[in-house]
This record gives C-alpha cells, structure tokens and sequence, in this order.
C-alpha cells in the first residue's frame, strides 16, 4: 500500500536558500542638480516583491519541489537503514549558508577483533563523521571523518596538522540498496579501525629515541601505513586491512638503488605473523633485526645453471634456493645436493647448522625443527 503525504508549499519554496521570489534591494534614482549634473542616489529602502517571469508552460514552484525531492530522498532512504543497523545520526541538516545538505554520524559500532582499549581512543580521537552528495559529474556519496591528529608522525608534508581528515567515496543507488551503501561504510569503519589497533604499539615503539633511528613512517593516513627500514630508510612495507578477507595485507618494495627488498622471500610468512600477532611494532621490530642477515643472503646467486650436476642430458639447477619456514627461521639450500638450517636471532646474531636429513627416520626433524618454530618467534620478541 502506498502512503501519499501532501507537501506545504510555502515551507519548500520558502526554506534556506530556495526562496524563488527576488527582491530589489536598492532603487537608483537620477536627478539633476543645477547646473546639469546628474546626481545618482541610492534608496536604501526596499522596493516590492517582484517574481521572475517564465514561459507559460513552465511551474517554477513545481520544477523546485521535484528537485528538492530528488536531492532529499537518497539522504532519507540512506538515513533509515543507518537507524536499522543502530547507528546514531543527527539526522538530515541543511550546511552553513544553504551550500549543501549532510547526514552527521554520532558514533559508530564496535569492530570485531579490535580491543575496547583501541576503540575508545579511536572514537575519541574521531570528530566529527559527516556524509555529503557530490553533484559534481556522478552523483556519489562522500564520507568524511575528521581526526584529531595522528598517532604517529608521518613524513609527509601532507599527513601533518592537528586535524586530520579522511575521505571515503560510493556510488549513489537507488532507495532499495542503500543498504549495500551502509554495509560498506561498516567495512571501511572495520577498515579504520583495525589498521588503528596494530599500529598502537608501533606508536609506543617511536616514542623511544634509539628505535626512532632504524625506522620512518613515510605515510600513514589511517587506511594505509607505509613504513621505511633498512639502510637509509629505502626498504618499505606497507600494511592495509581487506576487509572482505578480514585480515592484514603486507606488501614489500623498496626505493632508491638499493634494487629488490630482502624480506620478499619471507613476505607470506611475515603477513601470517602479522596476522597473528595483530602489531605492526612486532612487525617493524622483526624486519629491523632479521634485515642485515637476509641482505646478505639475497646477493646468492639463484640462477639456473647447467652442468652441475652429472645427468644426461644435462640438466639446469639451481644455485641457491631460499626455503621461508617463519620470519626467523629459513632454509638455504645450494643446487638440490646440500642444505643449511638457518636461525635468525635478535642482535644481530645468527645460528647456522646443517639442514639435511634423513628421509626415513623423522624423529629427529620432529624433535629438532617442531617446537623451534614457535620458541625461536616468542624468543626473539623477548
């Protein structure tokens, strides 16, 4: 069933700026004084009302009240599934000087997975939360949250002040799918939030002196942090939340001619570990201590080569092969013939033993390589 509303003209056509009738201001009169110059002055007082003429055909009344329609419904149809899932909103309010209409959010809910802890300094950190429509081209909806400052400081020019602002885009649908539009909100918020929670603790990691010199956090604007390691700060990694994963994504790259990153071999078992731990300052610590070993080990060879080894026919093989088992712990093994078991420690120090065993009898893999997974990581973090 339909439910028809009678709408009252004067209140739409008379609301902040869509007043349609114009007034003259000011009426010009000429005289002439003696002597004939003409003296120009201004009357201050208002003249009649005066309506615009129009063709014949045309309702202006009419034409404003479907465009005010047009523009009011999406933020109408946006603000009631807002109220479904729960989220505060201050409802649909006209801007300062009639430039635009906007939707303020209150708060947002709670993300799961991400500490109490985290959250409330996250909310109050936040501002303000504001929806906008952007007219200009495609309609599109317009998301700004506005922070007070960050938690780390950022290199750029362009990620420092105390207020932050982030902006966030989607695509305007019709009244039936404003739904989907919440639903990604919801998912950048989770977005924003659990990338907030990992870097906590790479916040209290800078605040100390000496661990301000082995790292720079060259961007870090609360959907991405890029941060720089390695030797004149040129390797990079760069840590964002898939929100349709539900988990961290870690990419590797480097700057300058410093040529491949060294961690690359490493990068899944390095994302597993962030994963795990939910910290990117257990993550930069780790990328700190294991950079030099692993520097050295990727200037190894790992083309192929032929005639190593003695088959006919020849066959290519090899020359070093870097085998990843934990962001500690990696296998070197030289043209498929011999095999080192390498441990990287905090300090800078290293444990090197012979990889190779024995095919049948697994007792001593078991025994030497299952636990020491585990024991190297928590060991190193200590």
């Amino acid at each position: 069933m339909i439910e028809v509303n009678e709408l009252d003209m004067f209140l739409l056509t008379h609301g902040p700026c869509t007043a349609i009738e114009t007034q003259e201001v000011a009426v010009i009169n000429k005289r002439k004084r003696e002597g004939g110059a003409l003296e120009v002055a201004r009357d201050s007082t208002p003249g009649p009302c005066k309506r615009s003429k129009h063709p014949a055909y045309l309702l202006p009344d009419l034409s404003h009240v479907v465009a005010l329609c047009d523009e009011r419904i999406p933020f109408a149809s946006l603000a009631s599934q807002l109220t479904k899932r729960d989220i505060l909103h201050q409802g649909l309010t006209v801007e300062a000087l009639g430039a635009g209409l906007s939707l303020k959010l209150v708060s947002l809910p709670p993300v799961e997975g991400v500490s109490r802890e985290a959250f409330n300094d996250l909310n109050r950190r936040m501002l303000t939360a504001t929806i906008r429509m952007q007219v200009k081209g495609s309609r599109a909806w317009m998301l700004e949250f506005l922070f007070h400052g960050s938690p780390l400081v950022s290199v750029s020019p362009t990620e420092q002040g105390s207020r932050f602002p982030v902006y966030l885009s989607y695509d305007v649908t019709t009244a039936e799918d404003a739904g989907r539009t919440v639903d990604a909100i919801l998912q950048d918020w989770a977005h924003i939030a659990n990338l907030y929670a990992s870097i906590l603790s790479l916040a209290t990691v800078m605040q100390s002196r000496e661990e301000r010199q082995h790292f720079s956090v060259k961007s870090y604007n609360f959907k991405k942090l890029v941060l720089g390691y390695g030797p004149a700060r040129m390797a990079t990694a760069a840590v964002t939340w898939k929100s349709h994963e539900r988990r961290f994504h870690l990419g590797l790259g480097c700057s300058g001619q410093l040529g491949s990153n060294p961690h690359s071999p490493l990068r899944e078992q390095l994302e597993f570990f962030l994963n795990k731990e939910r910290s990117c300052g257990y993550l930069a610590r780790v990328l700190h201590e294991t950079y030099e070993p692993l520097a050295s080990i990727a200037k190894l060879p790992s083309t192929l080569q032929v005639g190593l080894l003695s088959t006919k026919p020849p066959i290519p093989v090899q020359t070093f092969t870097v085998m990843a088992h934990s962001p500690t712990h990696i296998r070197l093994a030289y043209c498929n013939l011999y095999c080192l078991d390498i441990h990287l420690q905090s300090d800078g120090q290293v444990s090197i033993r012979d990889g190779a065993f024995s095919v049948f009898d697994k007792s001593k893999v078991i025994e030497e390589f299952g636990p020491t997974q585990g024991l190297k990581v928590n060991q190193f973090l200590l």
